[in-house]
């Protein structure tokens, strides 16, 4: 998969609130995008991670 599968910075940002429990208004919320855009980095995430949920979302170590 090499780079196709790297999350970029803003992905991993989503990807931590979402692992925090974070809704997706919430996440839009703290960082300044709108609830579609976190809807669409929130998919693009689990795409990449081969996810079918955000609960499966690991949190940071």
């Amino acid at each position: 998969m090499g780079n196709a599968g790297a999350l970029s910075q803003r992905e991993k940002e989503v990807a931590r609130l979402v692992a925090l429990g974070r809704t997706n208004r919430e996440i839009a919320d703290v960082l300044f995008l709108s609830t579609r855009t976190v809807e669409t980095h929130v998919a693009t995430v689990l795409r990449k991670l081969g996810l079918r949920s955000r609960t499966e979302v690991a949190p940071p170590v």
